[in-house]
């Protein structure tokens, strides 16, 4: 025969000092009363509480049964820490913590959820410790804070759907209370919880784009998927961060220049853009938000951030840049003044407005990244200005269009900065294109010593050195002006002239001077060469030069003789222009031009023999 034991108090109090353990098939009911037990609660059968009713435990609460709060109370009131195990089957209505000492845990593991509301109302201490993967859930919005106590770990609140008040989660960390308030605006969205916890900071503060040295070291946890029910949507919120000060100020940093970041934790990366404050107090800063779960730290700006390239195009172009690495995530913005790009990893970027850079900051272009190719800074004729360093590192590509050059020292050409680096500690291993519009010198800044070099410009280009060329010479467009310089190769490259760009040598120069040692000549039928100078012998030609092939067009100005000596191709006209004299040597048993001979006001002596026409 089953015996029930059933206990009723009504409207009295009663005060047991002693354990009580409820087991089956026995139960407790608390109606209309208050039942003070200042020693533990083990239940493994039925605890009831009906309406109004207050249950004010001194011990621990230990639930295997059955727990039916009703709208009572439950009062944690030790002056010891008490432990929270087992708590299935059993949601509590009131939950107070009102302790003079000591905190309520959670056991491993062990939630609770509190569906009416939750009081700290304690003197000193009195925090609920929920963390070792324990969590405190409130169905309702009332979470309220007497006195002194707070949630140290993850604490859940639900929110309605549509524009939702200010709610303040209670939370903090050790002794540390920081709590978080959320603000939800606007309408729409689907209803459910949010948490919050407030740790102190693991996350690395790379990409952040806080200041790494002055950021407050806490970090403060969002999770809205806890149900799986909520949903911002097009809904945003505001969200109060509070931190300690000056505990949690560090370095000097000043509170009144705090802003957010916000760290993704599924992808590992920060969002790539701050949140700049509605308002900043001198413990809190308040930033508006579209999206939710993620980790969130305040702090100063960093005020320069190494920045790398993404992708290729504009400098001022957000998306091709990225604070982590060559080909990382988008940074959101584009590096600033005060910032440290690096251009590479096979990456162009083109230049369309004049910048400057502060002093100890640099714009590096150099050969890394993934892809181990090199980067490409092309100018065009805009100008990097400031106190800051230009460097250009061993392999990368430097396009310049300015009518002065590359100047190693004064305030003109592309480069102005302070310090410029064209071949820091003579790697020699850098590639130049030219891109000018206008007639340009390449500036005294200009290497002695590169490995590609492209003439891709509209107008013409001055050399104003020798120059050796370890790579490949390339006269794409415009015209490329020797003088009486030569540009030497490594008898690795090759020398090529495209259709209508120009090669002019000056002085007493020829292509055996001027251009030798190219593995390779290759000169298109609608080039030009330009005899410019005084005394000069066309036919003389570099070693690995194709005669069989000889020039496209051959051009003589200027006041001189321009000898051809030896038999000679001209795949195109000639042009003699400018009061030049142009004389075939009697040495010469085959001047073949496959055009025309236009004498413009000027002298053709000829000695040899001269053959016009494709098929002769």
């Amino acid at each position: 025969m089953s015996i029930i034991y059933l206990i009723i108090l009504l409207s009295t109090s009663f005060l047991i000092s002693a354990n009580i353990k409820i087991t089956g098939p026995g139960n407790v009911k608390l109606s209309s009363s208050k039942l003070k037990l200042d020693g533990n609660i083990n239940n493994s059968s039925t605890f009831v509480q009906n309406n109004s009713s207050t249950f004010d435990l001194g011990g621990n609460w230990n639930n295997t049964g059955t727990f039916a709060s009703g709208n009572g109370s439950v009062y944690f009131s030790s002056s010891i820490s008490q432990t929270i195990t087992n708590p299935q089957n059993s949601n509590f209505y009131n939950f107070f913590v009102s302790k003079q000492n000591g905190n309520v845990i959670l056991a491993n593991s062990n939630s609770i959820t509190i569906d009416g509301s939750l009081n700290f109302e304690s003197n000193t201490l009195g925090n609920i410790y929920s963390r070792d993967n324990s969590l405190v859930y409130v169905s309702s919005s009332s979470v309220t804070r007497l006195g002194q106590g707070f949630v140290d770990g993850p604490l859940a609140m639900y929110f309605e759907s549509g524009d939702v008040p200010s709610r303040t989660f209670q939370v903090g960390n050790t002794l540390a209370y920081t709590p978080v308030e959320i603000d939800i605006n606007e309408t729409g969205g689907s209803a459910g919880y949010l948490m919050i916890t407030s740790n102190d900071r693991t996350a690395s503060m790379t990409g952040s784009q806080l200041d790494e040295n002055l950021n407050v070291e806490r970090q403060y946890e969002l999770v809205d998927n806890i149900d799986q029910n909520f949903d911002l949507a097009t809904r945003t919120f505001s969200m109060v961060i509070h931190y300690l000060n000056p505990e949690d100020l560090r370095n000097g940093a000043n509170s009144n220049t705090f802003v957010t970041a916000k760290f993704n934790g599924s992808t590992n990366l920060w969002d790539q853009f701050l949140y700049e404050p509605t308002i900043r107090t001198q413990n809190s800063v308040n930033s508006t938000h579209s999206i939710a779960s993620g980790t969130f730290v305040v702090g100063p700006e960093d005020y320069f951030l190494k920045m790398y390239t993404r992708s290729s195009g504009s400098f001022n172009e957000p998306s091709n840049w990225s604070l982590y690495e060559y080909g990382g995530p988008p940074s959101g913005f584009s590096p600033r003044n005060r910032d440290i790009p690096f251009i590479g990893d096979g990456d162009r970027i083109d230049l369309y407005d004049d910048i400057d850079i502060l002093p100890n900051r640099t714009l590096t272009v150099e050969q890394a990244g993934s892809s181990g190719e090199s980067g490409t800074f092309l100018m065009a004729d805009n100008v990097l200005s400031g106190s800051g360093t230009f460097t250009l590192n061993s392999g990368a590509w430097l396009g310049f269009g300015s009518s002065s050059g590359l100047m190693a020292n004064d305030n003109s050409g592309n480069i102005q900065t302070a310090v410029r680096n064209y071949n820091p500690l003579n790697h020699n291993n850098s590639s130049f294109i030219f891109t000018g519009i206008s007639s340009s010198t390449v500036g005294d800044g200009f290497p002695q010593e590169l490995t590609d070099f492209y003439v891709n410009g509209s107008d013409e280009l001055f050399m104003l050195q020798n120059t050796n060329v370890n790579g490949d010479l390339n006269i794409i467009s415009g015209i490329l002006d020797l003088e009486s310089f030569d540009i030497s190769g490594s008898n690795s490259g090759i020398f090529n002239i495209e259709d209508d760009a120009r090669l002019r040598l000056g002085s007493t120069n020829n292509l055996s001077t001027s251009l030798d040692g190219f593995a390779q000549y290759l000169i298109d039928v609608n080039s030009y060469v330009v005899f410019n100078g005084t005394e000069q012998t066309i036919s003389l030609l570099p070693a690995n030069f194709n005669t069989s092939l000889g020039y496209g067009n051959l051009l003589t100005t200027n006041l001189g003789t321009k000898l051809v000596d030896s038999d000679l191709i001209v795949r195109g006209s000639l042009f003699i222009e400018g009061s030049s004299v142009f004389e075939n040597s009697v040495n010469v048993n085959r001047l073949h031009i496959y055009n025309n001979i236009v004498n413009l006001n000027s002298g053709l002596n000829n000695y040899g023999k001269i053959i016009l026409g494709l098929n002769n």
